[in-house]
């Protein structure tokens, strides 16, 4: 375990200076500026604050899943990191702990991006922010009963029954949880279908999903939404009391906790057979 956290370390320093590393957050930047803008006019001109747990609504705006999750795919399109440093350190620690590491990098870098997406919404709103865990205070409110929101050019509209089902923490925490498995869901899938089937196949699968997810919110009926995890950060697509055809929050939490275990299960079981470097070409071989 602390040889895969040392080893973590080493990829961030290494990657955390690259163009695929800091191209996610910019576009990250500049699609949360877009959607929170809106909702800093209007607590400027009414002088009242706009609850950052309403960053959850983030989720709902088709364009901004795209541009967000495009990052992810950018951010781990060259997984698993494959060079000759890697070669030195696969040979010191050891498949299962490098792979691991390659895991951890995942996940770690997946809660700093979803934070980071927080964080700038918060910023964006500054200093007309507050977060209240029990209401989603007058704005969010006003947005959802009435077209303030269109009038503006506000890019994401909370419904009242969303407001009602669920408290502005609650809200957060499933949104924003939801979009953390799912971008370690498509790293999983890139590290494993690149380093077990080779020839990009993760990216393809990785991209495919992503694409997919706009094609469903164009054409696709209820039963897409039940296999388009993008969709299912948003707060509009969760069905909290299992009433309507849309997926409900016990389906979402399950596939995506099965998809962690089966990702990790597999990288586990075949991941170590599929890792070899060859100390001449310095290139992977099987």
């Amino acid at each position: 375990m602390l040889s895969a956290i040392r080893l973590t370390k080493i990829n961030l320093y290494k990657h955390i200076g690259s163009m695929n590393f800091w191209v996610p957050f910019v576009l990250a930047l500049a699609a949360v500026y877009e959607d929170a803008r809106p909702l800093g006019e209007l607590a400027a001109k009414y002088s009242i604050s706009v609850n950052g747990f309403s960053a959850a609504f983030l989720w709902s705006s088709s364009n901004t899943v795209f541009i967000l999750f495009l990052g992810i795919f950018i951010m781990f399109c060259d997984l698993p990191f494959k060079d000759e440093q890697q070669m030195f350190l696969l040979s010191r620690s050891g498949k299962r702990s490098w792979i691991f590491s390659q895991v951890l990098y995942v996940m770690f870098v997946s809660l700093v991006y979803t934070a980071f997406v927080f964080l700038c919404f918060c910023v964006v709103l500054l200093p007309n922010v507050a977060l209240d865990a029990g209401s989603w205070g007058k704005i969010i409110k006003s947005v959802a009963a009435t077209d303030i929101g269109s009038s503006v050019g506000l890019r994401f509209s909370p419904t009242v029954s969303v407001l009602n089902d669920f408290t502005p923490l609650e809200g957060f925490i499933f949104s924003f949880g939801t979009a953390f498995a799912v971008c370690v869901v498509l790293g999983l899938i890139m590290l494993c279908f690149n380093m077990i089937f080779k020839h990009n196949s993760g990216i393809v699968i990785s991209c495919g999903l992503i694409f997919f997810y706009m094609f469903s919110n164009a054409f696709g009926g209820y039963i897409t939404k039940y296999i388009t995890p993008l969709y299912w950060c948003s707060l509009t697509s969760a069905d909290r009391h299992g009433i309507t055809a849309l997926p409900d929050v016990s389906w979402v939490v399950a596939v995506l906790c099965i998809a962690l275990a089966v990702g990790n299960a597999v990288l586990y079981i075949f991941g170590s057979r599929r890792v070899k470097f060859d100390m001449d070409t310095k290139e992977e071989v099987v």
